[in-house]
C-alpha cells in the first residue's frame, strides 16, 4: 500500500508550492519586490528580495550533513514545525489520533489538540527508569491512529529507546500508521539512529536538529527525514519563504566549513561534563535519585526541593522543575552548562 493512503485526502489534492530559483542575470519584474536595497551591508544579502519558496541549496547542504538524498529531507524551522506539519499531512480533525509517552515534549499533545486530533498517551514506566512498554503502545493503537511520536532520548526523562523496539513498531505499522522518531538529542547517546532505514519503510519519519549537539539553537533549523514520498507529502503543506535569505545563508555557511568535525569535541566534553556532574550529585545527601542520562541534560528527583531552588533563586541558575506532574514531583531537569557553570550548579545544591 502506498504512502499516500494514510495522507488526508484534501492533502493530496494540494499542489506543492514551488518557483524557479532567480539567477542574477534575471530582470526580476515578478514579485512585487523593491527593486533596490536601502540597507548598506558588506554581507552580500539581497534583502529587498524575496528568499527561495524552498531553499533548494539549503536542503542539499543538510542532505550532505545528515549524508542522505537531498529527496529524502525537509527542512524545517526547529522540531516544533515538523510536529505541525506531520500532523497536518496525515491527521484528519475531530477523526484521527496520535500516540505519544508521557513524560515527554508537549508539543506533540499541543498541535494534536490544536488540530483536533486526540492524543493516546501511553505512559513510560517510572518503576523502570522511564523505559517504554512497546507491548503497551501495540495495545493502545486503534484504527484511527495515524501518527506514533517515538522520542529517544526522551526528554524530559534523558532515557532511551531500544533500536529493536522502534524496528518492531515500524514493521508493524508498515501500511497503517506514520513512526516518527524524534532525535534531538541522539548525538549525545551511543544508539544507532533510525535513518539508515528511511528507504526500506515508507511509514518512517525521522526529526533531527541543530539547536541541541550543533549548538545552532537560535537559528531555528532542523530536518525531517524520510522516503522521497513522504516529504514530497510534507512539502504540499509547508508553507513557501520559511527560511529567511539571513538563516539560510548562514546555515549554508556553517554546514559548508568542517562543522560536523568541530562539534565532535563539544559533544564528548558535553558527555564528560555530564557523568561528572550526575557522579558528584549522586553522593548528595538530598539527592533521591538521577535517572541515566543519553542527553545533553539529566532529570533528578530532590528529597526536598525548598533549600534547594532558594539555592538556585539566589545564585542565578535556571532549570526546568516538575511540581504539577505527580511522577515527578521534586524533579528536575537540568541542562549540562560550561564546566564552571556547572560548578556553581554543584556548589549551590551542597550549600542548600
Amino acid at each position: 500500500m502506498s504512502i499516500d493512503k494514510l495522507a488526508r485526502s484534501k492533502i493530496l489534492k494540494l499542489p506543492t508550492i514551488n518557483a524557479p530559483e532567480a539567477s542574477e542575470e534575471m530582470i526580476r519584474l515578478n514579485a512585487n519586490e523593491s527593486p533596490r536595497s536601502l540597507w548598506e551591508n558588506n554581507e552580500s544579502l539581497d534583502l529587498n528580495r524575496y528568499p527561495s519558496v524552498r531553499p533548494t541549496k539549503l536542503f542539499q547542504h543538510m542532505a550532505k550533513f545528515y549524508n542522505v538524498d537531498p529527496d529524502n529531507v525537509l527542512a524545517i524551522r526547529g522540531s516544533t514545525e515538523g510536529i505541525d506539519i506531520i500532523i497536518r499531512t496525515f491527521c484528519e480533525p475531530t477523526k484521527d489520533n496520535i500516540i505519544s509517552s508521557s513524560p515527554t515534549f508537549d508539543m506533540y499533545q499541543f498541535f494534536s489538540e490544536i488540530h483536533s486530533v486526540d492524543p493516546i498517551d501511553v505512559p513510560l514506566k517510572y518503576d523502570d527508569n522511564f523505559q517504554l512498554e512497546i507491548d503497551e503502545v501495540f495495545d493502545a493503537i486503534n484504527d484511527r491512529t495515524k501518527v506514533i511520536f517515538i522520542t529517544t532520548p526522551n526528554n524530559p526523562t534523558a532515557t532511551l529507546v531500544p533500536y529493536d523496539n522502534i524496528m518492531k513498531l515500524v514493521e508493524n505499522q508498515k501500511n497503517k500508521s506514520i513512526i516518527v522518531v524524534d532525535e534531538a538529542y541522539i548525538e549525545f547517546s551511543n544508539s544507532p539512529s533510525m535513518i539508515n532505514q528511511i528507504n526500506n519503510f515508507e511509514n518512517l519519519v525521522i526529526m533531527r536538529t541543530l539547536s541541541k549537539a550543533f549548538a545552532l539553537a537560535g537559528a531555528r533549523c532542523g530536518a525531517l527525514i524520510g522516503s522521497q514520498r513522504i516529504i514530497e507529502l510534507l512539502k504540499k503543506v509547508v508553507m513557501p519563504f520559511t527560511f529567511s535569505t539571513v538563516i539560510s545563508q548562514k546555515i549554508i555557511q556553517i554546514l559548508s566549513s568542517n562543522y560536523r568535525e568541530k562539534t565532535e569535541n563539544h559533544i564528548q566534553q558535553t558527555i564528560n561534563e555530564r557523568e561528572r556532574v550526575i557522579s558528584t550529585l549522586n553522593q548528595l545527601e538530598n539527592v533521591e535519585k538521577i535517572w541515566p542520562s543519553s542527553a545533553n541534560f539529566f532529570l533528578v528527583r530532590f528529597k526536598d526541593t525548598t533549600p534547594i531552588y532558594n539555592a538556585f533563586k539566589e545564585n542565578h541558575i535556571l532549570v526546568r522543575a516538575f511540581q504539577d506532574e505527580p511522577e515527578l514531583k521534586n524533579c528536575a531537569r537540568i541542562t549540562i552548562g560550561t564546566h564552571d557553570e556547572n560548578n556553581i550548579l554543584l556548589e549551590a545544591i551542597k550549600h542548600s
